[in-house]
This record gives structure tokens, C-alpha cells and sequence, in this order.
């Protein structure tokens, strides 16, 4: 196996969403409830890239292409709508369930840390002149997740991981999440890039 992580492509998609199936389909990871289709998370991709923020695929490079994505990672402004929260940004990151505890995961989060510690240079995206103003410098980072009790640790197993890149928890939410006949808690967890 050769892990490496890369920009995704367009043509990354359909394997970043059939993750993302996964996680929809057997656990509470994720609140969705129906699965998507093969370029579902393409909104996310584009939203991404004119946002100029990073996803990024974590992939094994000695696998044929249609089979390299193993996890993907990708950040976009938290509540875009609202040029207040412009400096901060909401990460979701998800592994193919066979490459679980293989340091995939660190990388993605490593290489996305330092995406989003990069001060962004000019943007052009479609429609846009070269002198278009960069995107915001991000501040804050925000991850929510979903508190499966049931798991080791009470289902802090994950929340644990997280604060080895120096995430708190900042917030529970109770009961916010119906899935699989039960209800479940999320957690907002946050961390400071300019600390």
C-alpha cells in the first residue's frame, strides 16, 4: 500500500460519496438517512473549491484509479450565508471502513490543517476576474459529531482523536439526531488556527 493525499478531482467523487454511502447506510456517523447518488457530494466538492477552501482525498497510489480514494476530508465556511462567520469553517472527514486505524485519517487531518493554516493566494474561479479578493483566512474550525453511546468510551472514542489536534468540546446537543429507532446526541468540538 502507498498512501498519499492529494486536491480531489471531479473524478474522485463517485468514490468520496460511495464512503459516504457507507457511513449513511450502517451507522450514525452521519444524519443522512437517504443514500446518494455517485457525484452526491458533488455540491460539497464545488462548494469547496469556490469557497477556496481544501478537499482533499487520502489515496493509495498503487491501486488502479477507480479504486485509490480511501477517505476524504473537506472544509467549508460554517453558515456561508452570514459574512460574520466568514473567517471560521465546519471539517467532515470519513474513511472507507476497511482502511479504519491505518493513519489515514492523521494524514487527512494533517495535510487539511495546513491548508487552512495557508493564507490563501488570489482565486479565480468560473466566472471570476484574476483580481478577485481571496478567500477569508480561516480562524476557527468546528466538527460536529454525532455521539454513538453504545461504542467504547461511551462514544468519546472519536472525540478523543480530535483533541489530539487540540479540538474542545464546546457544546452537546441532546437528542437532535433520529436514526435507526434511536435518538442521538451530537457534540461540537472546536479549535483555534491562530493559537
Amino acid at each position: 500500500m502507498s498512501l498519499a493525499v492529494r486536491c480531489a478531482t471531479k473524478h474522485d467523487i463517485p468514490q468520496a460519496t460511495a464512503i459516504l454511502n457507507h457511513y449513511i447506510e450502517h451507522t450514525i456517523i452521519t444524519f443522512r438517512t437517504e443514500l446518494l447518488e455517485p457525484l452526491g457530494l458533488l455540491p460539497s466538492f464545488v462548494d469547496a473549491e469556490l469557497q477556496g477552501l481544501p478537499f482533499l482525498v487520502g489515496v493509495d497510489t498503487s491501486l488502479p484509479t477507480e479504486k485509490q480514494v480511501l477517505g476524504y476530508a473537506y472544509a467549508l465556511l460554517y453558515n456561508p450565508k452570514r459574512g460574520g462567520y466568514r473567517h471560521t469553517a465546519e471539517i467532515s472527514i470519513y474513511l472507507h471502513p476497511e482502511h479504519r486505524s491505518q493513519g489515514l485519517g492523521t494524514m487527512l487531518m494533517k495535510h487539511l490543517f495546513v491548508s487552512l493554516k495557508t493564507p490563501p493566494g488570489p482565486r479565480c474561479g468560473p466566472g471570476e476576474t484574476i483580481d478577485a479578493p481571496p478567500p477569508p483566512l480561516i480562524k476557527e474550525v468546528i466538527a460536529v459529531m454525532a455521539l454513538k453511546t453504545d461504542d467504547t468510551n461511551g462514544g468519546y472514542g472519536l472525540k478523543d482523536w480530535y483533541g489530539r489536534w487540540g479540538f474542545v468540546q464546546v457544546g452537546h446537543l441532546k437528542r437532535v439526531g433520529f436514526k435507526f429507532e434511536k435518538w442521538i446526541d451530537d457534540i461540537l468540538l472546536q479549535v483555534s488556527l491562530d493559537r
